[in-house]
């Protein structure tokens, strides 16, 4: 009379990867005026002190308007410079081979953007002060999607996950509802390919809380929920008309419950790791009487 209980979701975080220049520049033939009423001047390439070689538009003795930079541990930004730091759009190539295009503010990776890390992830959406911040979009190599509210560069808030159709230990499978940390918590909707369904509380990427499962062949749980498994007031209905109200314990009926055959018989009586041990034949009472007596739950 009990079921197995289906597979812990586990999700596949996402890398930490927060983007962030030091450009740090100090203070060598045309003039221009971008539009602003400044006007900048055009230098041949900069050496500067720590290594790093500065090429671009200055403002007055400050880094400012259009330029590029090549750090000495073999990283290079081109794109927007204000007072020194990168701020407005460029593209930053990092040594680990990472890439960020997009908007900057202060030497971070600050507004959209799109951060590609090769082999492993890409990122597209939104950021603040160097960090995932908003709304994006996180695809990893073997095709897992994630589309997600970020809040400092952990998936916290409302988004979906998609597994990829082939190919993958979880082919086919998707979660919807919230997320905090990186990690299904709150209310959520998880799908399995082979058609099983979850509804309900997760906590820390495990079915927590109260929740519904539905079984492919028709088999309903609702109830309580602890570290994936069925633990405490619920009830189990099968297609074919049993049904048990009653306490679970480790996804197994245990405790006082009441169960109902598929010929109508009731019995009320106390489990065991899914095993009746005591009982006591209910009649013709009605079902909805029993449970109004509130013995099982």
């Amino acid at each position: 009379t009990s079921a197995c209980l289906p597979e812990t979701a586990i999700l596949a975080t996402s890398p930490d990867m927060p983007v962030v220049l030091a450009t740090c520049l100090p203070i060598c033939e045309a003039q221009a005026d971008d539009g602003d009423g400044l006007v900048r001047e055009s230098r041949a390439r900069c050496e500067l002190p720590g290594g790093s070689t500065y090429c671009g538009q200055w403002l007055g003795d400050q880094a400012d308007g259009q330029g590029s930079q090549i750090f000495p541990e073999g990283g290079k930004y081109i794109g927007e410079f204000c007072s020194w730091k990168a701020t407005g759009r460029g593209t930053c190539e990092f040594p680990d081979g990472s890439t960020y295009v997009g908007s900057w503010l202060d030497d971070r990776a600050h507004g959209e953007g799109t951060y590609s890390l090769p082999g492993r992830s890409v990122y597209r959406g939104q950021w603040a002060h160097g960090m995932q911040d908003g709304d994006g979009t996180l695809t990893l190599q073997d095709g897992t999607r994630f589309v997600a509210q970020f809040r400092k560069g952990c998936m916290s808030g409302a988004g979906k996950l998609t597994y990829p159709q082939q190919f993958h230990e979880r082919a086919g499978c998707s979660y919807d509802g919230q997320f905090l940390d990186d990690a299904f918590y709150g209310h959520g909707i998880y799908l399995w390919s082979d058609g099983r369904r979850y509804e309900g509380q997760w906590n820390r990427n495990r079915m927590h809380g109260q929740g519904q499962f539905k079984f492919p062949d028709g088999r309903t749980y609702i109830g309580q929920y602890v570290e994936d498994q069925r633990s405490g007031a619920g009830t189990f209905e099968w297609p074919d008309g049993r049904i048990y109200q009653g306490k679970f314990w480790q996804g197994k009926q245990h405790g006082c419950g009441i169960y109902k055959a598929e010929n109508g018989s009731k019995k009320i009586g106390m489990w065991v790791n899914g095993r009746l041990r005591q009982s006591e034949d209910l009649g013709s009472i009605e079902w909805s009487n029993v449970a109004r007596r509130k013995i099982a739950v």
